[in-house]
């Protein structure tokens, strides 16, 4: 402190003093005053602080700024200390600060908030320095201390001691009532919020310090602390940084500086301790803290101050007086103009699609001006504080390009872009086309046009930026980037897009599959044993039909006599009507005819395929009786049987139609939906996707990573990238199938595709129980059951099998599919616990007459209430407990334990079902609570289930569902008739 006699300037100390307690004085306190009479006394220079105001002038005098913040608020009729303490605290603190020029602050409350304390000596700081930022519109006005002063300081100065009489106004001096009673009249003190000590606490005589985020750029010696200074508060409490908006300016300056080797550490450390923070009110207060740190008012309005009269103009503004919304929205487009700091940023991040549709509107709503003349009335005498505009000089390098990255000022102010997201901002305005601002939009890109294939900046690397680019490059071909880095990109969206449609649904065109579906039975032969003319599709060897051939195993010559005689005639030909089948395995479709479709119960299988589970691969004839010998029609390209045998001289294949298309009145040809990831599952994906020397690795093909994670992994350059990868290569003799048949409309399925990619656009699905369009990905089975192909999105699925819920009445309707009533499979994920619930299975046996509630204690099912008691729907519950754990509650004060089968230990069950694992080093055993009892992990739902009475019976319904009939029939009739029945 003092006058600095080598520099010849007087050095001010800024002094934060905290008191929770007044001074002591003798005329409230003498033996504590003596006390402290007595240690001063003893320290050099102690007599100087003897008496206050003598301390007061001591401190002015060494050029010393003191402010006080206090405990204790003395003020009349107000909800704050009124006792002799608080009337001391008030007056002497305020006599300090007004005598050293600083200002005195207090709070209401004994123990005030360390946060509080935290921003209110923070803000003084700041404020001291000239280093503040407006906080407008959050928390900024949150009333957050009193100031205390003096009605009047006349005569003040003149005050020699602290029981001089004159000094009645701003000192205790007396304890008489009289004396005391001017004091409390001259004292004053009022509610101040964040945004008030700006104005309260003057900047410091040598003016504001250097700006940080500035002085970070130009000495690598503060950048080097800055550093280790964020290091050391991230570490420490990274909640910390929010309490100093400046931490804020100078992570951001951090961040943005991929020249500094200690960045990526930083950044990395910062985003776990920031996961880490516990309270809601502390991540809300980093989230504001970061949203300043991007308040960049102060600088851009000296941007454009230092812009002279003559170059104002033209300029850019944004009139909020004009109003755009049409008819259908509803006459109010406010909402569309309000940003957070965080949305307009969001360009540089991920160029959100929904923010550029919002910021596109604000572009096209930009109103220009030529020059001053051209002002409208109404917002020519407004200051640049209430219509911040924008010159397009600023545009001219001489400026540094600062036109696209402060334009965003006029949405939101103090919004303040990097080179790339302004650069991206105007690949915006071109791609729009909005005219006025298109010369400055590719003056900005061409300055960039080299600069966008890094994988320093991981941010351009995502489909909606580089679509973004590509669609501002199509404006002026090769303008905005070099055609290297164009085919890359292009490259890049389309293979994104292609994987992004995957489950777009496309129309398939494939040859008809019978159920059971009456036709022509087509070519006969007539068998040599029964001598009925038979279809061709059922003849074995020898010229017998398979009929025949069964018959002869049969036992029971009665029934065999019925199967050979029955649903036959001597005058059945081509024409006849029969009922046909396809065999239900992939790999071979046979279609043959059925001469007793009722006997059919199962998914349909042709006589060659059952015999792969009964004959030996090691057999010579297992190729030849294992394969359907089938010819395939010209028209639906469907493959029936007929033995070549059967086949008529001089037979071509190749102009062979089969019965059902030749009798029928059109193709037999259906059209039905598919997703072109079914069809990659079945294909292959070379036809989709051609991918040279595995560009992209193929355990990363279609696997959903992002963009920058593949052009990070390519097993070679970038620059071989568009070369190598194609979406939807040139193929010749191009051949798909669906479930093992031919697709006959391949050209329209690649031309389908093909839209989808080119246009950018994702196919949407919609969900089923909220009607709401959601994308492909996001939605999933309602149940998973056979027949039940509805959608639902995931709030849907979370919201209505999460009805039931620990302690509350058990919704039975919410245990089953929404649709088809059906209990949903295991591919459906439902609430922990509720899959296997205890006592569930009553519960929908008995919902009728009783109902259940969920057990907080025991996690059963148990009753809860008769309906006929309900009277209507029952009263809603929490946390409830079934009569028998209340009772054992207690009684045992609420602890059970068991012992683990496996090892003995002691286990309780804190929550969940009764699925036991134990962790002990060795056991690892899975046990029943319920009962005790050991179970095989891969057993142990299905024994809660069966044992217990859960409902949900821990087995995949699919299994039922898609039953495969490799069994071999019992009764002799379907022996019999296998052949013919597939």
């Amino acid at each position: 402190m003092g006058r600095d006699a080598k520099e010849g300037v007087i050095r001010k100390t800024v002094v934060v003093w905290y008191a929770d307690e007044s001074p002591h004085l003798s005329i409230w306190d003498k033996k504590a005053w003596e006390l402290e009479q007595k240690a001063l006394g003893k320290v050099e220079g102690g007599d100087k602080f003897k008496d206050w105001v003598s301390a007061c002038k001591q401190l002015r005098n060494n050029e010393a700024q003191v402010f006080c913040v206090t405990a204790r608020t003395f003020k009349e009729r107000c909800r704050v200390d009124q006792s002799r303490d608080g009337l001391g605290v008030a007056a002497m603190y305020s006599f300090l600060s007004q005598v050293t020029g600083g200002r005195c602050f207090s709070f209401d409350s004994l123990s005030p908030r360390v946060e509080d304390i935290s921003q209110l000596t923070v803000g003084i700081l700041l404020s001291w320095m000239g280093a503040v930022t407006e906080k407008k519109g959050q928390g900024g006005d949150r009333k957050l201390a009193y100031l205390n002063s003096y009605g009047t300081l006349k005569g003040i100065r003149t005050v020699e001691s602290e029981t001089d009489i004159k000094g009645n106004k701003w000192l205790p001096v007396s304890a008489e009532k009289n004396v005391t009673e001017a004091l409390r009249c001259n004292l004053t003190n009022a509610w101040v919020n964040e945004c008030d000590i700006t104005k309260i606490v003057a900047v410091r005589d040598g003016g504001a310090v250097q700006d940080f985020a500035k002085r970070y750029m130009v000495d690598e010696e503060y950048k080097k602390l800055v550093c280790a200074q964020l290091e050391q508060i991230i570490e420490t409490d990274v909640t910390v940084m929010a309490v100093n908006p400046v931490f804020g300016t100078l992570w951001r300056s951090v961040c943005n500086d991929r020249a500094n080797p200690a960045r990526d550490g930083l950044i990395t450390k910062f985003g776990f301790h920031v996961d880490k923070i516990p309270g809601a009110e502390q991540k809300s207060r980093m989230k504001n803290w970061l949203e300043e740190s991007y308040d960049m008012k102060g600088e851009i309005v000296a941007t454009i101050k230092d812009i002279g009269e003559d170059e104002k103009y033209p300029c850019v503004f944004l009139d909020p007086t004009l109003r755009f919304a049409g008819k259908s929205e509803n006459g109010d487009d406010s909402q569309d103009m309000v940003f957070t700091r965080d949305e307009l940023l969001e360009i540089g991040r991920s160029c959100d699609y929904k923010i550029l549709q919002r910021l596109g509107k604000v572009l096209t709503r930009l109103t220009f001006v030529a020059s001053k003349e051209d002002l409208p009335a109404h917002v020519k005498n407004l200051e640049e504080a209430e219509l911040p505009r924008i010159p397009l000089a600023l545009t001219k390098p001489e400026r540094k390009r600062m036109f696209w990255r402060i334009l965003l000022h006029t949405v939101l102010p103090g919004t303040m872009l990097a080179l790339r997201p302004a650069a991206l901002v105007a690949a915006l305005t071109l791609r729009m086309g909005i005219q006025v601002l298109e010369e400055a939009a590719f003056t900005e890109l061409l300055l960039m046009k080299d600069n966008w294939n890094t994988l320093d900046i991981p941010e351009t690397w995502n489909t909606n930026c580089l679509n973004l680019l590509l669609d501002a490059n199509k404006k002026r071909l090769n303008a905005v980037l070099n055609k290297k880095d164009a085919d890359l990109f292009e490259g890049l969206v389309s293979y994104k897009l292609l994987e992004m449609n995957l489950d777009t649904s496309i129309p398939i065109r494939v040859g008809w599959t019978p159920q059971k579906t009456r036709a022509h039975m087509g070519p006969v032969a007539i068998c040599k044993s029964c001598e009925f003319p038979r279809s061709v599709t059922i003849m074995g060897k020898e010229g017998i039909c398979g009929l025949c051939h069964s018959a002869k195993e049969d036992t029971d010559k009665e029934r065999a006599h019925r199967m050979v005689h029955e649903n036959v005639s001597k005058d059945h030909n081509a024409t006849t009507e029969l009922c046909w089948a396809e065999c239900s395995m992939n790999d071979c479709r046979a279609q043959y005819v059925l001469y007793f479709p009722n006997l059919l119960n199962v998914r349909p299988k042709c006589w060659f395929c059952r015999q792969k589970g009964c004959i030996p691969q090691s057999d010579p004839e297992f190729e030849q009786l294992t394969t359907a010998p089938c010819v395939s029609c010209s028209i639906c390209a469907n493959r029936v049987i007929w033995p070549v045998e059967q086949r008529p001289d001089g037979f071509d294949e190749s102009s062979f139609i089969c019965a059902p298309c030749v009798g029928a009145a059109k193709n037999r040809i259906d059209e039905e939906e598919l997703s072109i990831r079914a069809l990659v599952n079945e294909n292959g994906r070379e036809w989709l996707l051609k991918n040279d020397d595995d560009m992209i690795p193929a355990n990363v093909v279609f696997g959903g990573r992002s963009v920058f994670f593949i052009v990070s992994n390519l097993a070679h350059g970038r620059e071989h990238f568009a070369e190598k990868i194609q979406v939807l290569p040139v193929t010749d003799n191009l051949s798909l199938k669906v479930r093992g048949k031919k697709v006959h409309n391949i050209n329209e399925v690649i031309r389908e595709v093909k839209e989808w990619v080119d246009s950018r656009r994702v196919q949407a699905g919609t969900c089923s129980l909220c009607f709401s369009d959601h994308r492909k990905k996001d939605l999933r089975l309602a149940c998973g059951r056979k027949g039940c192909q509805e959608l639902i999105c995931c709030e849907c699925s979370d919201s209505w099998y999460g009805i039931n819920q620990v302690g509350k009445i058990i919704n039975i309707s919410a245990l089953s599919c929404p649709f088809c009533r059906r209990q949903p499979s295991t591919k459906v994920k439902l609430p922990e616990g509720v899959r296997y619930l205890e006592g569930l299975k009553s519960a929908v046996e008995e919902a009728g007459s009783w109902i259940f509630a969920w057990c907080a204690s025991c996690s059963s099912a148990k009753k809860y209430m008769e309906r006929v008691c309900a009277a209507g729907a029952p009263v809603n519950i929490e946390n409830w407990k079934c009569e028998d754990c209340t009772f054992t509650c207690e009684a045992l004060d609420g602890i059970a334990f068991k012992q683990c089968p496996g090892c003995g230990v002691a286990t309780q069950k804190t929550a969940g079902c009764d699925h036991m694992a134990c962790t002990m080093s060795g056991c690892d055993a899975h046990w029943c609570f319920k009962c005790g009892e050991k179970v095989d992990q891969d057993e142990i739902y299905h024994h809660m289930s069966e044992e217990h009475g859960g409902w949900y019976n821990g087995r995949d319904y699919e299994d039922y569902d898609d039953e495969e009939d490799d069994e071999f029939m019992g009764e002799a009739g379907e022996r019999v008739a296998a052949v013919a029945l597939g």
